[in-house]
């Protein structure tokens, strides 16, 4: 069983408003999460970052990589795709970096995947381009997997609408099975986006785990945004997860 992260950055999130520096996807899985994965892979395109991954996590099992996810995940499926390896893979670009091609292959391994989708840059990029039709589109293509947004996404009006659209591909170009996400909108910076979770694995058309998403939604979604706040002190600087807490 293999933890993948796509956009595995270095490690260290700093949130401006609070001052503070915390844990990354790549200590939170690997300092704080039990640990459950065979082995682990990092891959960032920043050399300073994979460096500094390198620094702050010294276990045998983990494979550091440098380059473009799109371009390193040939490499990686090589060695994920055995017929009794199974992967949780997270994804977590700033904007359109990901491209559906690389969905696409994901889609043919046995594989979880945990995809963030910052849906209010792609809506920006998408109004940008309806009022200036020569503006180079290429990022957006390939995001998508083709042009054909142009005419399926013209007349949108909410970022929603790009979640439900690549919802759609997922299920009939990739995974097969229809995602479950959770809207995160009230962050500290006042952004929200999309976290979509679909899978390979199974017989099941919907996997045991979504039903852990739906609770969380529930919740989430019940909380005020003082509640949010206090929530997130409470699991990341009250828990002791500030990475001052670390060497």
């Amino acid at each position: 069983v293999s933890y993948i992260d796509l956009f595995a950055g270095s490690g260290i999130i700093g949130i401006e408003k609070l001052k503070k520096k915390y844990l990354g996807s790549p200590l939170i899985i690997t300092h704080v999460v039990e640990n459950k994965f065979d082995t682990y892979y990092f891959l960032d395109k920043q050399t300073n970052f994979v460096n500094q991954l390198k620094k702050l996590i010294n276990m045998n099992n983990v494979k550091f990589m440098e380059g473009d996810s799109n371009i390193k995940i040939d490499d990686i499926i090589s060695e994920i795709s055995g017929d009794d390896h199974h992967s949780l893979i997270f994804i977590d670009p700033f904007s359109t970096e990901i491209k559906f091609e690389t969905i696409r292959k994901l889609g043919n391994v046995k594989c979880d995947l945990i995809i963030t989708l910052a849906t209010e840059e792609i809506f920006r990029a998408i109004m940008q381009w309806r009022s200036n039709k020569y503006i180079k589109t290429d990022a957006l293509n390939d995001f998508f997997g083709d042009d054909r947004w142009k005419k399926d996404l013209v007349d949108i009006n909410s970022a929603q609408e790009i979640f439900d659209y690549y919802s759609k591909k997922i299920v009939n170009e990739a995974y097969k099975k229809p995602p479950v996400s959770t809207k995160i909108e009230k962050t500290i910076d006042g952004h929200y986006y999309f976290m979509l979770f679909t899978s390979t694995g199974g017989k099941s058309s919907r996997p045991d785990f979504f039903d852990v998403i739906d609770d969380f939604n529930k919740r989430i979604f019940s909380f005020s945004g003082e509640e949010i706040y206090k929530y997130f002190i409470h699991y990341v600087e009250g828990s002791g997860k500030s990475v001052d807490d670390w060497d």
